[in-house]
């Protein structure tokens, strides 16, 4: 420990925005060329008699560079050995809100939801990880994960949101009917949100106009819920368009 202190003191973690670009880049080089060479032995030899001391070389280390993804699985095996995974969990969720490349981003949510999942019982910190992964990439693999805590906690405005916020965006025509399809049975059957519902259905009769499924299910929810203009307008173009 005493020499991973003496090579890497507190003082030399300043955040980067206390240090010039000049000097940031040559600390950066630095923990590379450390952890590549002298300081990544130095580790491995200190694991088995000093895990402590190991551990806290790889946290400061990936405190300063988090896009080194082996260093990750080192400090994982690590935080394993000593049952200690709080540091690490916060560093996780410290890395993914860095400005690091979206690619990096995603690859750490994986790891970081993987990692709470394996040691928390915790599901509002993994929901925590899903969003920023959804902030980052709203069509990606943290939307199916998402979707589903939401829907199994009933955090329905939460799951509608999250419908919107990726309908809004460019997709093709067969995965925004997949998920018009969706939102609007969620709505329908779970969430029991009537509004919601007709929102979504009327979305999906753009694309699927002569949809006799549709268009029955949008004529039962306008009578049951007293939208008679809705209604009449619904049948009218049925009617027009024979």
């Amino acid at each position: 420990v005493a020499e991973l202190l003496h090579r890497y003191p507190p003082t030399a973690f300043l955040p980067a925005t206390e240090l010039g670009e000049a000097a940031m880049r040559r600390r950066v080089e630095a923990l590379k060329g450390e952890l590549g060479g002298p300081m990544g032995g130095l580790v491995a030899a200190m694991a088995p008699r000093d895990p402590l001391g190991a551990e806290l070389g790889l946290l400061r280390a990936l405190a300063e560079l988090p896009t080194e993804l082996a260093w990750w699985d080192r400090a994982e095996q690590l935080a394993r050995t000593l049952d200690r995974p709080q540091e690490l969990s916060d560093l996780y969720h410290g890395a993914i809100t860095r400005p690091i490349a979206t690619e990096d981003a995603l690859e750490l949510g994986q790891r970081a939801v993987s990692f709470h999942e394996e040691w928390f019982d915790d599901a509002a910190a993994v929901v925590r990880i899903l969003e920023r992964m959804v902030d980052l990439d709203p069509a990606g693999w943290a939307f199916d994960r998402l979707k589903l805590l939401y829907d199994s906690q009933e955090r329905w405005d939460d799951l509608f949101a999250l419908y919107d916020r990726l309908l809004a965006s460019d997709l093709d025509e067969t995965r925004r009917t997949e998920l018009l399809e969706d939102a609007a049975q969620i709505a329908k059957d779970f969430a029991k949100n009537a509004d919601r519902a007709i929102g979504y259905l009327e979305q999906l009769l753009h694309f699927k106009p002569k949809n006799e499924r549709l268009l029955a299910s949008l004529e039962r929810l306008y009578e049951r819920y007293g939208k008679h203009r809705e209604l009449i307008g619904l049948l009218g173009a049925q009617l027009g368009g024979k």
